[in-house]
């Protein structure tokens, strides 16, 4: 990726989405968080350049100035950790990489760098657990903590084995100031992921790598992603569907979910109670009745959200239907559901396992949904999704993508014709897509 500039721009473009869309996210899910941002920087400006230059415009004073202050906060919280005889290893603050920073700035919707907590975040690195809490009490005690951002990741860590405690807190200078707090073990599986946490397997007789030095679960988050690539290959046949269902099951934007025992699940954003059965145990999906989440009973193609408490209702006498696949959204998912289906009574027309999904290039969105799901309505078709993409190079536009099932060709073509009618449309594409 380094190198990239001594190739052809079509190259460059290539290789710099193939790093984004596969290799970052799957450094971040084997907890490499340090390569993954290190691979996401780099193939950013070669395929977003224009909103990268913005980014560089836009952000350039504000670093400097969060820079300074986090600096000027160091001998204050030094000072107070000593006091408290407390016993940190070192302490230290970041800059927020530019494609994270990015992405966190088109969910603001002023896109103010200002109003982002961790554009620069202070890391203290103690020896033991204990310590972490005890510098968070420290912390709190300075500065006033903002409700409803504090996480804590140790008691509760990421899929990935990620652990640390996250806080954000409001100084009187009107500063938003992010605080990560973690061992130095949980330091190291956080830069290096599971080189890090292999090392400590191969050095695991020397004195200085002991597990409570660690303070990490051994959980071996890694051999669990290393299974699920290898059943996706299994049940995807194809190349392109196979990375296709990496992009969607993998590396798409996450939510966390919680068993009723406590145990986190990490699911693709938009994913249902039976995508989370389906992650629990093939037969748990396959006898699902019913679902609660924080304990409301909700709809099976319910879309969960990071925190739901999800309860899975089970019966022996139920079985996946054909309707179960609109209802997922997890490709893993959906290949347990047609095994079922052609195992019970083979209705299940392979045929039929695809969909259309109709593109639609917006230079305005005010209204124009409403008018889509009317075309959609009027020409009797089931809109199965329907995803507003926010595109920066088109002023309030938009790429608006919807999902429907398969349609004879001239039905299609008068359905894209009334869609390209519609006022605030530029432009209308299909793509004929396997369901998984």
């Amino acid at each position: 990726m380094k190198s990239l500039y001594a190739l052809s721009i079509e190259e460059q473009k290539k290789m710099a989405l193939e790093t984004m869309e596969i290799y970052a996210p799957l450094a971040y899910q084997l907890g490499m968080h340090k390569l993954s941002g290190e691979l996401d920087d780099l193939a950013f400006p070669y395929i977003y350049a224009h909103e990268y230059n913005w980014l560089l415009a836009k952000t350039k004073e504000y670093y400097g100035e969060r820079e300074r202050f986090a600096k000027s906060l160091a001998p204050v919280i030094e000072s107070q950790l000593r006091s408290h005889a407390v016993d940190f290893v070192r302490l230290d603050y970041r800059a927020k990489r530019y494609a994270s920073l990015y992405k966190k700035l088109l969910r603001l919707e002023d896109q103010n760098p200002n109003d982002i907590g961790d554009l620069v975040a202070f890391r203290i690195i103690t020896k033991t657990v204990s310590d972490c809490y005890s510098v968070l009490g420290i912390v709190h005690s300075l500065w006033q903590p903002i409700p409803g951002r504090f996480w804590d990741f140790i008691g509760t860590p990421k899929s990935n084995g990620y652990q640390s405690l996250h806080t954000t807190v409001k100084t009187p200078e009107n500063q938003l100031m992010e605080f990560q707090i973690r061992t130095e073990g949980m330091h190291e599986y956080a830069e290096f992921g599971v080189a890090a946490h292999f090392a400590y397997h191969f050095a695991k007789n020397v004195p200085a790598l002991t597990a409570e030095r660690l303070g990490i679960r051994a959980d071996l988050k890694e051999a669990a992603i290393i299974r699920q690539l290898q059943e996706w290959r299994e049940h995807v046949g194809g190349s392109p569907e196979f990375l296709e269902s990496l992009k969607i099951d993998l590396f798409k934007d996450r939510v966390l979910v919680l068993t009723p025992k406590g145990d986190v699940i990490d699911l693709p954003k938009g994913s249902t109670p039976l995508d989370f059965a389906y992650k629990i145990h093939t037969q748990v999906g396959n006898r699902s009745a019913g679902a609660k989440v924080n304990g409301k009973m909700v709809a099976l193609d319910y879309a969960l959200h990071s925190g739901d408490t999800v309860e899975i209702l089970t019966h022996k006498s139920r079985h996946p239907t054909p309707s179960w696949l609109s209802s997922t959204r997890t490709n893993s998912a959906r290949a347990h559901i047609r095994a079922a289906l052609r195992a019970m009574t083979g209705v299940f027309n392979s045929k039929s396992d695809r969909f259309i999904e109709i593109q639609i290039t917006a230079k305005k969105t005010e209204g124009l949904l409403d008018d889509i799901v009317s075309v959609f309505s009027q020409a009797r078709l089931k809109v199965e999704e329907l995803v507003n993409e926010r595109q920066t190079w088109l002023p309030r536009g938009a790429l608006i993508k919807v999902k429907t099932s398969r349609i004879p060709e001239d039905r299609l073509r008068r359905l894209v014709g009334e869609l390209e009618r519609l006022d605030g449309v530029s432009k209308v594409s299909t793509i004929d897509r396997p369901i998984a």
